[in-house]
């Protein structure tokens, strides 16, 4: 559901003239808009893991996508058209190019997140008892 959000804005930012907030940089490290979704999303997951052993597979998983996107950047499978890499002409000049980069930043990121959830559920797992 995710991967196929990220693909759909992808062609909205590539072939839609529009500010991209997610491009936004916070000034902090490399840190943009796409840093709160991850914080966001791997937040939102934390609060469903049942434990540590979840968590770490839920970073896993994040760690498996970040080599995607890296790989996607550097080398994007031409089967792929214009996904994951924006080639309209008449695009922003900043949107044309791979977009898709894996970002340790990222890494750290998502592991604040799970943090964060499995806080959140804890807490209010003892705040319900």
């Amino acid at each position: 559901c995710a991967v196929l959000a990220i693909c759909l804005y992808g062609q909205a930012r590539c072939n839609l003239a529009f500010f991209d907030p997610l491009s936004y940089k916070l000034g902090v490290f490399d840190l943009d808009g796409w840093s709160v979704t991850h914080l966001c999303l791997f937040t939102f997951l934390g609060t469903h893991a049942r434990n540590t052993q979840d968590l770490v597979n839920l970073w896993l998983c994040g760690l498996l996508w970040e080599a995607i996107e890296h790989l996607m950047g550097k080398s994007r499978p031409s089967w792929l058209g214009g996904w994951a890499n924006c080639t309209n002409p008449n695009a922003k000049s900043e949107f044309v190019g791979a977009w898709w980069f894996g970002r340790f930043s990222d890494l750290i990121v998502n592991a604040i997140g799970l943090g964060i959830g499995y806080y959140i559920s804890k807490k209010t797992e003892t705040i319900s008892k």
